[in-house]
C-alpha cells in the first residue's frame, strides 16, 4: 500500500508576507530533517544542471560566465553584456514603455527568488525522507531512544573540531536562498543551538533546545515522532525562513531599484539598466583584460605577492 503524501504545496511566497508568522529563533535538531542537501541546489531532481537565470552580486564568477556568455564561448565581452541587459531588461518592463518602475523590478525579483525557493523544496523534501528513514531505521516513527543518539553523534562531533565550518561549494554552484543551518557544520550548529548567541555552544544548551525540539514535534505527545510530525515541524521552521528571507530580499531589492535608478526620476531606463551591467563587468574582469573567461576565477595577485613570485622565480634568496 502506498503511503500517503505528506507534503503540502509551497504557497507561502504566494501569500502576503504577514501571513507567514515566523517561529522562534532556533528550533530545530537532529531529528529535523538536514537541509545540507540544499548544497545541490540548482541541480534538477534528474540530476541535470540549471542555469541560472541571475548573476546575482556578480561575486561568483562561474555563473556570472554562465548568464551572460551568450555565445557560449567561455568568454563575455562587453558586447554580450550590453545584448543581455537589453533583454532582460525587455522582461521586466512589463508593461512596455521604456522604464522600469519599483514595483516591476521587485515583482521580478520576488518571481525569481520563488523559483529558485521551488528548486530547492524539491531537494528539501526528498532528504526529509532520507533523514526520517536513517532516523526511524526505517521503521514508522523516530523513538526518543535514537533521536537521543543522533543528537549526541551531533554534539561529539560539535566538540570534537571534526565539522567544518560550513560546506563547500562546487564551481559553478550558487548559494542556496533559503541557507537552512544544519548540524554538519560548525555555523549551523551554532545557529540552531547557540541559544545566549555568544558565539559558543555548551552541552547544556545543545540539550536544552534538542529537548524542546523533540517535545515540540511529537504533536500527540505518544513519545516518539511519526513521520507527519516530523516533516511538519521542520516545514514550520522552512516557513518562518522563508518569511524572514522574502522580507529582507524584498526590502534590499527596493535599496537595488534606488541605486539603479541613476538620475532619480523614480524609474530605470535601458541606458541605466545597460550601464550597471558594465560596471559589473569591469568588477568581475579581474585581470582587466577586457573579457571575462574562467581566468578571472580567482583574484588577481597583490603587488606584494607578484614580487614574490618573482624573487622565487630568480632563485633570489630570501631576507632573514
Amino acid at each position: 500500500m502506498s503511503r500517503p503524501s505528506i507534503r503540502r504545496p509551497l504557497l507561502l511566497c504566494l501569500l502576503p508576507l504577514a501571513a507567514c508568522a515566523p517561529t522562534a529563533p532556533h528550533q530545530s535538531g537532529a531529528a529535523a530533517p538536514q537541509a545540507h542537501a540544499v548544497a545541490a541546489a540548482g541541480t534538477s531532481q534528474a540530476g541535470q544542471a540549471k542555469k541560472p537565470v541571475s548573476v546575482g552580486h556578480g561575486n561568483n564568477v562561474d555563473v556570472y560566465i554562465q548568464v551572460m556568455d551568450l555565445n557560449q564561448d567561455g568568454a563575455v565581452t562587453p558586447d554580450e553584456v550590453e545584448k543581455q541587459r537589453r533583454q532582460h531588461f525587455a522582461t521586466v518592463d512589463r508593461n512596455g514603455d521604456g522604464g522600469i518602475d519599483m514595483q516591476e523590478y521587485v515583482d521580478e525579483f520576488r518571481q525569481r527568488m520563488q523559483g529558485r525557493i521551488q528548486d530547492e523544496m524539491g531537494e528539501i523534501n526528498r532528504m526529509t525522507d532520507v533523514r526520517f528513514e536513517s532516523l526511524s531505521g526505517k521503521q514508522s516513527h523516530i523513538s526518543r531512544s535514537r533521536y537521543d543518539q543522533a543528537g549526541e553523534r551531533a554534539f561529539s562531533a560539535y566538540a570534537q573540531g571534526k565539522l567544518p565550518a560550513a560546506l563547500p561549494r562546487q564551481p559553478g554552484q550558487r548559494r542556496s536562498a533559503l541557507q537552512m543551518p544544519t548540524n554538519h557544520t560548525k555555523e549551523g550548529m551554532l545557529a540552531l543551538y547557540d541559544r545566549n548567541l555568544d558565539g559558543q555552544l555548551t552541552r547544556e544548551e545543545f540539550d536544552l533546545v534538542r529537548d524542546e525540539q523533540f517535545k515540540r514535534t511529537d504533536i500527540n505527545r505518544d513519545g516518539r515522532l511519526s513521520r507527519a510530525e516530523y516533516a511538519t515541524e521542520f516545514q514550520q521552521r522552512v516557513d518562518a525562513r522563508l518569511h524572514e528571507l522574502m522580507t529582507r530580499e524584498m526590502r534590499q531589492a527596493r535599496v537595488r531599484f534606488g541605486v539603479l535608478d541613476d538620475n532619480k526620476d523614480d524609474r530605470i531606463d535601458a541606458d541605466e539598466y545597460v550601464r550597471t551591467g558594465q560596471q559589473m563587468f569591469k568588477r568581475v574582469d579581474r585581470n582587466q583584460d577586457g573579457k571575462v573567461t574562467a581566468a578571472d576565477v580567482a583574484p588577481p595577485k597583490s603587488k606584494d605577492a607578484k614580487n614574490k613570485d618573482v624573487k622565487a622565480s630568480q632563485g633570489q634568496p630570501k631576507r632573514p
